[in-house]
Order: C-alpha cells, then sequence, then structure tokens
C-alpha cells in the first residue's frame, strides 16, 4: 500500500479515532507515566505516528514542548483543533509527515522521540527509521517504541479454548495481519522485542527495557469478560510484565531505548 493510501485510510477515521482508541485506556496511561519519567521537564519530544495528539498534548501539558508528526492529514487537522483549544500553541506543533519521512526534521536535535500504538508496524523495515531517530536525538536522550507483537498469549488462549490447535501453533510464525482502517485492509507488519532490538536499533541504541502490554489483560473488543475479570487479569499481569518469558507475550510489546554518544 502506497503512503497515500495509507494517509488517506487513517484520515477516513480520524473523526472517531479517539472513540476508537478508548478502550486500550489503560495502556495509554501506562505509557503516559513512562514518558514522564524519561523525558525531563524542559524536554523538546518527537511523537512519531502522533495520531490526533492525544499523547502530545498530555506531554504538553507536563511542561514538555512537542512536535507530533503523522502521515494522516486528518488527523493532522483534528490535532491542530486540539491545539488551540487547549492553548498550548508555542509548546505543542503538529505536522504531516511519515514516520520514513524523518529525515526533512533534520539538523534540529530532540532530547526524546516516542512511538506509540503500532504507528510503526506499518513497514517492514526499521533500519531507516532507527539511523534517522538516532541522528535526530541528542546523545543520552531516550526512544520509547510501542508496537504490536507477533505473539500474544491472550490470542493464544483464545484459540486454544476454541479447539483451533494449529492456528495457535502458526501463531508464532505470523510476520503480519490485515487490520481494517478507514474501510481499507492495512498490512501490519509484526515482530518480536529482541530481535527487533537487535536488527534495526543496535548500532545506535543502548536496550535499557523490554516488556510486554496486554499479556493477560484483554483487548478491548473482548466484552464478554467481567469487569472483575479483568481488574483480576490487571493485577496479575503488572506481576508479569517484565519477566522471562512472559514479558515476550504481549499484545504490545515496549522498547525503551538510549541514544549512544558514539552512534
Amino acid at each position: 500500500m502506497s503512503n497515500k493510501d495509507l494517509a488517506n485510510a487513517y484520515t477516513r477515521i480520524a473523526d472517531d479515532y479517539d472513540r476508537l482508541a478508548e478502550g486500550d485506556a489503560w495502556m495509554r496511561e501506562f505509557l503516559w507515566k513512562r514518558y514522564l519519567d524519561l523525558f525531563p521537564s524542559n524536554a523538546h519530544v518527537l511523537d512519531v505516528g502522533c495520531g490526533t495528539g492525544t499523547d502530545a498534548l498530555f506531554l504538553g501539558r507536563q511542561g514538555r514542548r512537542v512536535t507530533g508528526i503523522d502521515i494522516s492529514p486528518g488527523m493532522i487537522d483534528q490535532f491542530q483543533d486540539k491545539i488551540e483549544e487547549s492553548g498550548l500553541m508555542g509548546r505543542v506543533m503538529g505536522r504531516e509527515l511519515s514516520h520514513v519521512e524523518l529525515h526533512v526534521l533534520m539538523p534540529q536535535r530532540f532530547d526524546g522521540i516516542l512511538s506509540a500504538f503500532a504507528g510503526l508496524n506499518t513497514v517492514p523495515d526499521l533500519r531507516g527509521f532507527a539511523a534517522n531517530a538516532a541522528r535526530l536525538l541528542r546523545p543520552g536522550g531516550h526512544l520509547i517504541v510501542h508496537m504490536l507483537n507477533r505473539f500474544s498469549f491472550y490470542e493464544w488462549s483464545l484459540l486454544m479454548l476454541d479447539g483451533r490447535l494449529r492456528d495457535a501453533r502458526d501463531l508464532r510464525r505470523k510476520t503480519g495481519r490485515n487490520i481494517t482502517i478507514g474501510g481499507k485492509q492495512i498490512r501490519h507488519h509484526l515482530f518480536t522485542p529482541r530481535p527487533t532490538y537487535k536488527n534495526f536499533f543496535a548500532p545506535y541504541f543502548n536496550l535499557e527495557a523490554a516488556y510486554g502490554l496486554g499479556i493477560t489483560r484483554p483487548p478491548r473488543n473482548m466484552e464478554w469478560v467481567m469487569p472483575e475479570s479483568s481488574a483480576r487479569l490487571a493485577s496479575i499481569e503488572r506481576g508479569l510484565r517484565t519477566r522471562w518469558p512472559f514479558k515476550n507475550w504481549g499484545r504490545f510489546f515496549i522498547l525503551e531505548m538510549t541514544r549512544r554518544a558514539a552512534a
């Protein structure tokens, strides 16, 4: 799929994007805590694949300066409206730009970079992104990426319970899946935590942490799960997300990295 088709697909859901993302609000709140820990109060942060600007505006309200980029003009339009409504002009800005075009931002330098909710899963090779992120990030600055995982314990469990043993067995072998966005099938390439770091980011970044999110906690479409069960599963997950092998079994994984001085 071309960048234009990808941009059009996300633009078609821009008006409804915030509602669609509500089901994983707990995951976003977890990420917010990590952003505040990683990005100093005076940091200039680049939000790659910012969508309607939810993360960027949160960081702006917390004293960070943020540049948010997204491939979708519809998403950026929503973001710009929010910036004006929030009174954060001058502290937060949005720009229509793909994560494969980071070189356009040079020679700017940032104190931190983030990319959340599978924005990076739409391309099969992240070497270009990693190299450009290293050029844009100051030595010692943090990069945090939040990506769809290839193997999900939750999905595997459901397949097993449904008797779909072959599909459960083959889950680890999947390298991608199509997700319907704006009426279009968007290919999302699936990765695993350690190989993602080793294959793309290792030449430029030190890996500080790798862990999973959504290991036992159900995704938003699992409406049949009772609230009390969801709370119990969330509590279990908190104890597992950094432990091997469970940290590799989330619906999403997170890599927290630091830019080396010799990148």
